[in-house]
């Protein structure tokens, strides 16, 4: 219980003259009175005297002590309770103006703040800090990074600080690997850090979501190495990386974390510098135009095993979205975080029947010249211990101790295509070329996935995809481990841009969408840098390709002009100017800075767009379509 004010002294009063009247008067009674506690320790002081311990009023007050004038129907010990006496229940004699409620809330002294053994001074005050609403600001934020504030106590001084957050929302990766790398280059050391050849690296890994998406924030361990091998130019200041996740420092237990719903649970991710595109929306942008021709096949008439499709994550394209990277908390540029190459982009199992090799057409044999198996012109050699032979590698096996199942799957493709389109002639006659067409259609379905293949070809002819994805960059996926398909990766040189970054001009020639025109040789070759499967393909499938490429690019269609003008422009604006003038002001050296952007890019691909289509339908497909007729 605890009596405050006026209303204590008084009642304090009131007990101390009751118990020293020796012979049993009152100066008053408690007219209206309530229950008192048996528990004096309650009891509290008034302004002129100090708290009296429940031991010695104990002693002082007894029964035998209060005047006969309090009887016991009086104060009965039903009537004193263990719990309170109410200002309404005090005598009428003590007045409202004594028991004020600021009288209350300024005196008042809790019971835990009396002794139960002896008296104690009144209780200082405890200090509540009022602090004003306006903060000062010690470090503005900005886009790049937070910033920092306090505010001061009116009363005590004591000081209050915040974090004040990126003015920009943003997703974003933190790698502070000086924190258990410390003799490691800094991030803005490029020369150093950038160009690390390391391995794999162990670092502390942080993902911060945007607004709305905080469920997906995570903190994790990570295996990085830098990935590409153009990657690992020692111009290219922004390198791209593999990131493995993990629980724990020793890299032991794997950390599947879902970034976007239909990607799923998966520990693999790249981090791509897209160092030659200043727009950084090529390989994203186009890979998933890919996705959308390889997903019309479900009304198309041209259709490749639905059950396989149907396993992929965006049907076998690449996919990703912009996020900016931190080393150390500093800034160090736009990257795109991507799915990788792998099993999972693809759904595959643990299966022997299932694989992904990889055409990386860069191979050179002893004199120096490049191998041609994977244009189909020769067979591949195979190494089981590197898992990789003429310029083709694995990136899933389920058995990685034997893989040349994989090479010599591919090479029965590789062998149809050599001993029909690599032996026809033109001097051959009607039926000697006949009987050669008829050769491949009958054979190449058992080996490869015909409607996949045609859907390829027509793809880099209208991205601009030759010579960089036509033997190189195609990712070949089996899920019975006889029929492959190809599948579409590393984009980026595209769209009127070159591997190094310039635009219009490869290797020193002109590069437009005319340049070496459709055909080689004015007739069937289409100008596919050197890939005799989809030359045959052109050739052998003639009104197959002319009716499909009608289709893809029939108006909304995947390779329509309003599909691609869509595609690239929700990329691109998705990224804030400000992230593009940082990138410029942090990296000069990148090739197409302010040389390509949204506007260049769609602008070159209605001038190519409608090249193919009078390619397409011009008088020379018209040439293959009456090839084996006349």
């Amino acid at each position: 219980m605890v009596l405050k004010g006026k209303t204590c002294a008084i009642l304090a009063l009131t007990l101390l003259l009751t118990v020293s009247c020796s012979n049993g008067n009152t100066s008053s009674s408690f007219e209206n009175s309530s229950p008192i506690s048996n528990s004096t320790s309650e009891v509290i002081s008034s302004e002129s005297s100090s708290p009296i311990s429940s031991e010695s009023t104990n002693d002082l007050i007894s029964s035998e002590e209060l005047s006969s004038e309090i009887s016991s129907e009086e104060i009965s010990s039903e009537e004193i309770s263990s719990e309170e006496i109410s200002s309404e229940e005090i005598s009428s004699e003590l007045s409202s103006e004594e028991i004020s409620s600021e009288e209350e809330s300024s005196e008042s002294i809790s019971s835990e703040e009396i002794s139960s053994e002896e008296p104690s001074s009144e209780a200082p005050s405890v200090h509540v800090c009022t602090f004003p609403d306006e903060w000062v600001i010690d470090k503005p934020a900005n886009d790049f990074e937070k910033g920092k504030k306090h505010r001061d106590c009116t009363g005590c001084g004591e000081r209050e600080s915040a974090i004040i957050d990126y003015t920009l929302d943003f997703p974003r990766v933190h790698i502070n690997y000086k924190d258990i790398h410390p003799s490691a280059p800094d991030a803005t050391n490029y020369n150093g850090f950038a160009n690390w050849t390391w391995e794999y690296l162990t670092v502390p890994f942080r993902y911060e979501a945007q607004k709305g998406e905080e469920h997906r924030n995570f903190q994790s361990f990570a295996k990085m190495r830098i990935q590409g091998g153009t990657s690992k130019n020692s111009s290219y200041l922004k390198k791209n990386y593999a990131i493995k996740l993990y629980e724990d420092r020793d890299c032991t237990v794997k950390n599947k974390v879902t970034l976007v719903d239909s990607w799923g649970d998966e520990h693999k991710y790249v981090l791509k510098a897209n160092w030659i595109d200043a727009t950084h929306s090529r390989n994203l942008a186009t890979a998933s135009i890919w996705s959308d021709v390889v997903g019309s096949r479900a009304t198309s008439q041209y259709v490749s095993p639905r059950e396989n499709v149907d396993l992929m994550i965006n049907n076998g394209a690449v996919d990703g979205y912009p996020v900016m990277l931190y080393f150390n908390n500093e800034y160090f540029g736009l990257y795109t975080l991507n799915i990788s190459k792998d099993k999972w982009l693809f759904g595959m199992k643990k299966s022997n029947t299932q694989g992904l090799l990889f055409a990386e057409g860069t191979a050179k044999k002893s004199n120096g010249s490049l191998y041609e198996s994977t244009g189909f012109k020769e067979l591949m050699e195979w190494d089981n211990t590197t898992m990789s032979g003429s310029g083709w590698e694995v990136e899933y096996a389920y058995d990685e101790t034997d893989t040349k199942w994989m090479a010599d799957s591919m090479n029965e493709a590789i062998s149809v295509v050599m001993n029909t389109y690599g032996k026809l002639k033109d001097s051959m006659s009607l039926a000697e070329k006949q009987a050669i067409r008829n050769q491949f259609r009958e054979q190449i379905p058992n080996h490869l996935d015909i409607d996949g293949c045609i859907d390829y070809m027509i793809f880099l002819h209208c991205i601009q995809g030759f010579p960089d994805n036509s033997t190189k960059n195609v990712i070949w996926s089996t899920y019975d481990g006889k029929i492959w398909s190809p599948n579409a990766y590393d984009l980026d040189t595209t769209w009127n841009l070159s591997w190094d970054g310039k635009i219009g001009d490869f290797n020193g020639n002109p590069l437009n969408h005319e340049t070496g025109g459709f055909w080689i040789n004015g007739w069937y070759r289409a100008n596919l840098r050197g890939n005799a499967l989809f030359e045959a393909i052109l050739l052998f499938y003639a009104e197959e390709v002319q009716n499909r490429y009608n289709e893809l690019r029939a108006e909304n269609a995947p390779l329509s002009n309003e599909n691609i003008t869509s595609t690239f422009t929700a990329f691109v604006n998705q990224i804030p100017s400000s992230l593009y003038e940082k990138d410029a002001e942090m990296y000069p050296t990148i090739p197409s800075v302010g040389k390509t952007d949204l506007n260049q890019i769609l602008t070159f691909a209605n001038k190519l767009l409608a090249f193919m289509d009078g390619e397409y339908n011009g008088e020379k497909m018209e040439h293959n379509k009456n090839y084996f007729s006349n």
